[in-house]
Order: C-alpha cells, then structure tokens, then sequence
C-alpha cells in the first residue's frame, strides 16, 4: 500500500525523475497514494482543475531530453550520453486564487541538468547543453496494475520537438534507459502539420 500524499504538499517538478525502471515503478506504485483533501476539495468544488482531479493522472507526463556535447570536441573523445527526463503533469501546488492547480513545465527540465552533471563528474567541463525533444508520456497500467506500456508522443508548445529521426532517436533511448521492463510506444512518430521543430 502506497503512503498517503496531499497533492498540496509537493511542486510539480518534485516527482521529475531520469527516466529509468524504477522511476516507472515511482509514478505507477508509490505515487499511487496522492490525494487531494477533502476540505480542499469541497471549498473549490467548482474549480475545474479541482473537480476532476484524479490520481489516475500520475500516469500521464512530460518528458525532456537534453544532448551534451563537449564545447570544444577533440579527437577519440568519448561522445556523452544524452539525459532523458520524465515528470508527472498531475496538478499539484502553486495555487491561485482561484484553486486553479499547478502542472509540471518542461522548462523544469533544465533546472534539473546541472544536477545530472554533477552526478556524472561533468560539471566543471565546458559542455554544451542542447535541447533535442520534448514531449508527453503515457504509463499504461495492465489487469494486473503493473506497467504495461509507455506511449511517447505529442509536442511542447513551448520547447517543440525534434524531428521524425530525432523523435525515434528518443524512443530508443526510453527502451534503452528502461531496459525493456515496458514496451515503448511512439506515438508520434511524424511531426504533425505546423507543429514546432527543434532546431539543433
């Protein structure tokens, strides 16, 4: 059983994770256990954001993923491995006036790549941090309640997406990173008409 969590104590980008095995399990198992109160819930009735709430929608995220380059590459120099992030969209604080929820931005994908940088022993080279796609993910439980499925598709209005070979450059690093515990679903595979590109 998955402990209790308000929604209303945790910023959307608290549950941004690398996207890996365990971090499916984080969105699918211990985040199974947020909860809006019911005082909450009962003043701001009316608000739609509030009304329908669902915990359910953990399962429905963002994703970024950053390419680092070294910012003068040498010969046999390794190449650096891309960061792929993942985060629920789940409403959660940051409320105004009105009740109205915050939900995840990817621009808080960025704040989060110094950290990796660190972790990895690159943060005091000169790398060059490329944005290379963003876009929506999508946990798809089975019978049983056990991830099934991750759909990777749509776009950031904002940050846009990379191209159709960068899109599935994405998808493959989602089944890499995940180590084929789920199936990866690309979703969109071809850029829609008119919808924003990357440029690299």
């Amino acid at each position: 059983m998955a402990t209790p969590l308000s929604a209303l104590e945790h910023q959307p980008p608290d549950f941004i994770r690398e996207v890996s095995p365990e971090a499916i399990s984080f969105y699918a198992d211990e985040l199974s256990g947020l909860y809006l109160p019911d005082d909450f819930k009962e003043v701001h009735s009316e608000v739609f954001d509030v009304a329908y709430w669902k915990p359910e929608e953990r399962l429905r995220g963002k994703f970024g993923r950053f390419a680092l380059r070294y910012a003068q590459e040498e010969d046999g120099q390794a190449e650096l491995n891309d960061i792929l992030f993942m985060g629920t969209t789940i409403g959660l604080s940051g409320l105004g006036r009105d009740g109205n929820l915050a939900s995840l931005r990817h621009y808080s994908f960025q704040d989060k790549v110094m950290d990796v940088l660190e972790e990895r022993a690159l943060a005091d080279e000169r790398i060059r941090i490329v944005r290379a796609d963003y876009g929506s993910t999508a946990i798809v439980l089975g019978e049983s309640g056990t991830p099934e499925s991750l759909r990777v598709g749509g776009t950031s209005y904002d940050f846009g997406r990379a191209k159709a070979e960068g899109r599935q450059q994405t998808c493959e690093l989602f089944e890499r990173l995940l180590s084929g515990a789920i199936k990866v679903i690309n979703e969109n595979p071809e850029p829609r008409e008119r919808e924003r590109i990357i440029s690299r």
